[in-house]
C-alpha cells in the first residue's frame, strides 16, 4: 500500500502464522499470571506494559470479561492448544464461576483482589456498559463450540453460565424492547440506565451465538429475530449507529456498525 503520507510500500516481514505466534507468546509471557490466591488472569493493561503484575488497580493491570480482554483473548489461546489452551481453560473456568452481580450479570473488571462493584475504590459507571457482558457471552459461546470441535471437551460450568446469560438477555429484551447502553445490575433484574443507542448490537451477537447452540429454543430465536429487526429499523434505516465504545457516546462509530452488520448477516443466515 502506498500513499502520500507514507511513501513506503507495506510489505509483510513475517507470515501471518509467525505473527500470530509472536503475539501469542507475548500474551502468554506478559499477560497470563496467577494471583497470590492462585486465580488465573489474562491481564489487560492501560499503562506501560512492562509494569509488574499483579494488577494494582483497574486503571493499570486488571482483567476485563470482554472488550479486548476476557473470553475474547482466551479464545485464540484455546485454538493454539498445549500450554496456551491449558491456561485459557483455567481462566474461563474462573470467569464462568465468579464475579456475578445481584442481577446475574458479571461485573466487568477484576483487579486480583475485588470485582468492580459500586464499593470498589476505582468504580466508574462506564464499566456497566452492556458490551462487556455481551462480549463475554459471545466469545464464551464460541469457546464452548471450539472446545467441542477441537478436542471433544465439554465444560459444564461454561455451558451453564452461557445459558444463564442468554436468559438474562432474553428477559431484558422482553421487558424493555431495547438492550440499552449502560445497565443497572445491582438489583434482581437488569434495568437500563441509558437506552436508544446501538450499543446493544453486541448483545445481538451474543444472542446469535446462542441460536447456534440452541436452535430449538423458540424463545431465544424469536428474541434474536425481533431484536435484529428492531435494531435494523432504528440504526440502519436511519443511518445512525453509535455508542458501542464507552468514550463515543453520540458519534457514529465503526465498532457499533461492525457488530450490527455481523448480527444482521447471521440473522439472514439463520432465518
Amino acid at each position: 500500500i502506498r500513499s502520500e503520507r507514507y511513501a513506503a510500500f507495506n510489505v509483510s516481514k513475517v507470515s501471518e502464522d509467525k505473527a500470530a505466534a509472536l503475539v501469542r507468546d507475548w500474551v502468554y509471557r506478559k499477560h497470563c499470571v496467577f494471583t497470590e490466591k492462585g486465580e488465573p488472569l489474562i491481564l489487560n493493561a492501560f499503562t506501560d506494559i512492562e509494569n509488574d503484575p499483579p494488577c494494582p488497580k483497574p486503571a493499570e493491570w486488571h482483567i476485563m470479561i470482554g472488550w479486548g480482554s476476557g473470553t475474547m483473548t482466551a479464545l485464540p489461546l484455546l485454538k493454539f492448544g498445549g500450554k496456551y489452551r491449558e491456561f485459557a481453560v483455567t481462566f474461563i473456568d474462573f470467569l464462568s464461576t465468579h464475579g456475578n452481580s445481584p442481577s446475574g450479570v458479571k461485573y466487568s473488571c477484576y483487579d486480583g483482589k475485588a470485582w468492580m462493584d459500586p464499593y470498589h475504590p476505582e468504580y466508574y459507571p462506564g464499566y456497566n456498559h452492556c458490551r462487556f457482558y455481551s462480549d463475554y457471552l459471545y466469545y464464551l459461546g464460541k469457546a464452548i463450540r471450539l472446545e467441542k470441535e477441537q478436542c471433544s471437551a465439554v465444560h459444564p460450568h461454561w455451558e451453564a453460565d452461557f445459558s444463564r446469560g442468554l436468559d438474562i438477555l432474553v428477559e431484558l429484551w422482553q421487558r424493555e424492547k431495547d438492550f440499552g447502553m449502560y445497565w443497572n445490575i445491582e438489583e434482581e433484574q437488569v434495568t437500563l440506565n441509558r437506552s436508544g443507542t446501538a450499543a446493544g448490537a453486541f448483545s445481538l451477537l451474543a444472542l446469535a451465538e446462542g441460536c447456534r447452540h440452541y436452535p430449538e429454543n423458540s424463545r431465544l430465536t424469536m428474541c434474536f429475530r425481533e431484536a435484529c429487526d428492531a435494531y435494523y429499523e432504528k440504526f440502519v434505516m436511519t443511518g445512525r449507529c453509535f455508542a458501542g465504545p464507552v468514550d463515543i457516546l453520540e458519534a457514529d462509530d465503526s465498532e457499533s456498525i461492525a457488530a450490527l452488520s455481523d448480527a444482521l448477516v447471521q440473522r439472514y443466515q439463520f432465518f
